[in-house]
């Protein structure tokens, strides 16, 4: 089922094509003779939006039934489930080296790029050092960004040296994201991973550089396509406190997810484009 664009392309979502992402998954879930009862789609904010606006027009209690586990509705036969923490991707390509005063914006927290070293706190944001060449430069926004989410990636660079760190409440945020950079010196760019809708932009002078690829993944499923294992049933002991009158109670369980062949059949990955102007 084609929902517009081009094979190969993330699919944008838009009030006339919103509907069409239903009909798709169904056509991929029926090829399998996949259960029609509980079909689910998981999907962010972006897209919630879109289905709202293209059902404003029509008589529907659609948006009444949220609750407390982010049961949206049930439209055209699916539950529909709401999650900031969909996967976000964006691919940042650039070849040449940008000029001072640049900048990278990445849910919201401004990256200056500046060639001359900038004190720390003179910018709620952040700096990278441009002094070296292109490749030392997409390291150092790597390293800012990873810096600035604990461990969370390779930081080689020294900050406040070759980056500075960006505010507590700016490190809050992308922690929130889980944002997390990996760079490329083969193909000459970085590429920026997170969790729900995340938006990006640049003011590289480099005409030929910015962002390629933006994109978010929604989930559409049959509910139970995952599994959760028990591996050690749920015993509990009480024993004595030899310090003091009372019991002491310990509990053992052993259990994780998985997801098996006849429930990957039961997923279909929807990619999203979210370089559309409407995504910010």
């Amino acid at each position: 089922m084609n929902v517009g664009g081009t094979s190969g392309s993330n699919a944008v979502v838009n009030t006339n094509t919103v509907p069409q992402f239903f009909i798709a998954a169904d056509t991929k879930l029926d090829a399998i003779d996949a259960p029609k009862a509980g079909r689910t789609a998981v999907v962010g904010s972006h897209f919630l939006g879109m289905l709202k606006l293209q059902q404003a027009g029509r008589q529907t209690v659609f948006g009444d039934g949220v609750n407390s586990r982010g049961v949206v509705a049930n439209l055209f036969g699916w539950d529909i489930l709401y999650s900031n923490s969909l996967p976000y991707t964006a691919v940042l390509s650039m070849v040449t080296q940008p000029t001072d005063g640049d900048t990278i914006t990445i849910a919201g927290v401004v990256i200056t790029l500046h060639s001359t070293l900038i004190a720390a706190g003179t910018t709620s944001g952040g700096w990278a050092d441009i002094r070296t060449n292109v490749d030392t430069t997409r390291t150092f926004i790597r390293d800012l960004i990873n810096y600035n989410n604990g461990t969370n990636g390779t930081v080689a660079g020294v900050a406040g040296t070759d980056f500075t760190d960006v505010s507590a409440e700016n490190r809050f945020l992308w922690q929130k994201r889980g944002l997390k950079a990996v760079d490329s010196a083969a193909a000459d760019t970085l590429t920026i991973t997170g969790f729900g809708d995340i938006s990006v932009s640049e003011t590289l002078t480099p005409a030929a550089d910015g962002f390629t690829s933006r994109r978010q993944d929604s989930l559409f499923c049959v509910r139970g396509c995952i599994d959760l294992i028990v591996q050690i049933p749920p015993k509990i002991e009480v024993i004595r406190d030899p310090d003091q009158f009372g019991d002491i109670v310990k509990g053992l369980l052993g259990y994780g997810k998985k997801t098996f062949a006849d429930g990957a059949r039961e997923m279909v990955r929807i990619k999203i484009a979210a370089d559309t102007s409407d995504w910010s």
